[in-house]
This record gives C-alpha cells, structure tokens and sequence, in this order.
C-alpha cells in the first residue's frame, strides 16, 4: 500500500484489515489441521484447499497492514478438542459462522481495497463448502438426547425437590432419586425404541436406528441422574443439595442450549428460558407438596 492510500484510509478500516489478517492464519492454521485429520480424500481436499486459500488472503492483508500475525493455537486447540467431544458437524457449523463473519469484515474494506473483492467471493465460496460437509445425520439423535435431558431434569428434579422435605434423609433421597432414575431412563429408552422403530416404519427415508435412538435417549437420561443426585451424596443438608442439584440442571441446560445454537441455528434464550421456568416451576410445586406430605401426612424419616 503507497503512502497516499494509507492517509485516504481511515483509522478503523485498518483495524479490520488488522483482525481480517489475524483471523486468516488463525484459519490456516485451523483447516491444515483438519485436512490432517480427515477421514477421506474429498474432505481432506476441500479443507486443504480453503486452507492455502486462506494463507494468500493473509499475504494480501500483509502488505496492507505491513505486520506478522501468529496464529491462535490455543483457539485452535480448543477447536480441535470440540470436535473430538462434540463431533466434526459441531465445528464445521461454527466454523461456518466465522466465514459469514469473514464476509462482513470484507465488505467493510472492499470500497477502500477493490482488490479484495475476489476474496470476499473465496470466503463466500469456503461457507458453501463447509456446508456440503455437514452430514445431518449426526444430528437426527439430537432429539433423542433432548427428550433424555428433559424427562430426566423434569421428572427426577421434581422428585428431588419433592423428597426432601418429605424425607430429609440426604442418603435416601440421593438412593430413591438414583433407584427412580434408572428405572425411568430404561423406560425412556425402551419408549424412544418403538416410538423410533414406528416412525422408521412409516417413513423409510428417516436415517434413525430404533436401537441407537434408545442408547442416546438412556444415557442421556442416566448421565442427568447421576449429577443431579451427587449433591445428595456430598452434604448432609438436603435443602442445599436441591438448591445445588438446580444450579446443575440450569448448567446443562444452558451447554446443551448452547450446542444447539451452533449446530442447528435455534435461539439460545427462547429455549433456555423455557425449560429453565419449567424446572423451576415443577420443582417448586413437588418442594411444596412435600411440605404438605410432611406436615400433614406426619411421614418423617
């Protein structure tokens, strides 16, 4: 860039130029990584490819700017852990939502650097290619682990909240909480089972398997248990082990929330407020019905 264009250029344009450049090794980095780790051919081309082109967007940004960037390894990482957990789909979502992002530095620029529009119609087409990456079938289980999740926060909080007023034992309740659980999580599963194999009957195009279906639904279910009980087990105040156990069920809430809102593009705060005021609500109700058991029925144990 000559000396004339950098006075022409205002202050917070070359901000963006600055961040554009960051973000573009970081990315390089990132999709070099993925082609190392992909598990076929045409995958591992397409991350390659977006990977040198990111390199040459980082080149143009370079002589703008005139500075060295290093790339974000630990963002990296933390990335490339993600996708161990949380599957590839996961990262390739968010990944595509720091190209839309991409896009929106690039128009900011373009009317000062015309020479990046080109660029802007790469990152355009890396979105597209990311997209036909994502399998949807990783994600047509994700209503199987939603209805483990939310039968096993709902039902077994309810519960919870019911014994310990009732009962005020923190080992028994955490016992009956962990007996009651299980029983339920096979029970959901046995469900989501026939309700899966009915509607893979009806519908031959869906690409669930009953038996998969029912594992997610019940692990789900058992792995919500098992935290929402621990409190129980920790302390000897049942009172504060509930209030605790609520925190834990508002946490998973909002990871799992948040999950979605990356992988299939649903409104974080819709969805966590609603089942949140659910919890809640239902908690609420069975703590005072336990008080009324325990006052009235004279059960003290």
């Amino acid at each position: 860039m000559t000396s004339q264009q950098s006075q022409t250029v205002p202050p917070e344009v070359m901000k963006i130029c600055e961040e554009i450049q960051q973000d573009e090794i970081t990315e390089y980095a990132l999709y070099q990584a993925l082609a190392r780790r992909a598990a076929n051919e045409t995958n591992r081309k397409i991350f390659q490819k977006i990977a040198d082109q990111e390199k040459a967007h980082y080149n143009f940004f370079q002589k703008i700017t005139g500075k060295t960037y290093r790339p974000r390894r630990l963002r990296n990482r933390w990335v490339l852990f993600l996708s161990k957990i949380l599957g590839l789909t996961f990262v390739l979502k968010w990944l595509e939502k720091r190209e839309q992002h991409a896009q929106k530095n690039y128009e900011a620029v373009i009317q000062y650097f015309p020479a990046a529009a080109p660029l802007l119609h790469e990152e355009e087409e890396h979105e597209q290619k990311l997209l036909s990456l994502i399998e949807e079938n990783v994600l047509e289980y994700v209503g199987s682990i939603v209805l483990g999740l939310n039968d096993a926060l709902v039902e077994l909080l309810g519960a919870l909240a019911g014994m310990t007023l009732a009962i005020r034992n923190p080992e028994i309740i955490a016992t009956a909480g962990f007996l009651t659980g299980v029983a339920a999580a096979l029970s959901m599963a046995a469900a989501e089972y026939l309700s899966t194999r009915e509607e893979v009957a009806a519908n031959p195009a869906i690409r669930k398997k009953p038996l998969q279906a029912a594992v997610f639904t019940g692990i789900a279910y058992l792995l919500t248990v098992l935290l929402l009980i621990l409190p129980f087990l920790l302390l000897d105040q049942p009172v504060v082990s509930l209030a605790i156990s609520l925190l834990i069920s508002v946490g998973i809430v909002a990871l799992f929330n948040g999950y979605l809102t990356v992988a299939k593009d649903r409104p974080f705060w819709r969805y966590f407020s609603e089942m949140t005021l659910i919890i809640f609500g239902v908690s609420a109700f069975t703590f005072g019905l336990g008080w009324v058991v325990h006052h009235y029925w004279g059960v003290d144990v």
